[in-house]
């Protein structure tokens, strides 16, 4: 198991839940740092690139592309002050989905409460959009072929949290999912984000296209703020 150090006197595992919090215990109410948080993005995404650099790590214009989109990403999520504790998840899809202007170009349907992160869990949400936006560029509904595709990105509170849905509609599915390339995109929706949410995430490659429902716990976000 890959271990970093975080700071002098505490290692802890890259797959360590972020809401296990400092102490490893849960509930202890001392979670991880916004910029802790926004450091193991960054480790993530370095580890992952690092690794294409060996012989047969893949294709070099196509890292190099993947790489500065997540590093952009990174870049959003770092935009976001740290001392913040109120950012809006209606406004963080927006800015993520700003090249189709920004969420309101046809066939994207956004649809939710308002809803305030803290910052920790917001920066994981931009990467984890960033690959979700990303995938759909290449494969799926924001591809810009067909006038049937559609984008629908729904968000609702329920006891745990707050469930956030990302559904694809009217995308061609050509191969089975067991067939798809697993990157650091796929991988970190389905092993990482968990991880480090401490919430569960469906993802599912449908005949329509791609489904995603990514569970923020009720300790990551902040329903008081109006």
């Amino acid at each position: 198991m890959t271990e970093l150090r975080v700071e002098p006197a505490r290692t802890v595992r890259h797959d360590e839940p972020i809401w296990l919090g400092r102490a490893g215990a849960k509930n202890s109410g001392a979670y991880l740092s916004a910029d802790e948080m926004l450091w193991r993005l960054h480790y993530l995404v370095r580890l992952h690139h690092a690794t294409l650099a060996l012989p047969g790590g893949g294709g070099e214009d196509d890292a190099r592309f993947h790489h500065a989109g997540r590093m952009e990403a990174l870049a959003l999520a770092a935009s976001i002050d740290s001392c913040d504790d109120a950012v809006d998840l209606e406004l963080l899809i927006r800015d993520v989905l700003r090249p189709f202007q920004f969420g309101d170009a046809d066939g994207i349907h956004l649809q939710g409460p308002t809803t305030y992160l803290r910052v920790s869990p917001a920066r994981l949400l931009i990467l984890a959009l960033h690959e979700l936006v990303t995938n759909a560029i290449k494969f799926g509904a924001l591809g810009g072929a067909g006038g049937r595709h559609a984008l629908h990105l729904e968000w609702r509170h329920h006891p745990q949290g707050v469930d956030l849905t990302w559904r694809e509609t009217g995308v061609a599915i050509l191969r089975p999912i067991e067939q798809v390339r697993a990157g650091l995109g796929c991988a970190f929706l389905q092993r990482n984000l968990p991880a480090l949410s401490g919430g569960d995430v469906h993802f599912d490659l449908l005949p329509g296209g791609v489904r995603c429902v990514i569970e923020v716990p009720i300790a990551s976000w902040r329903a008081d703020l109006s």
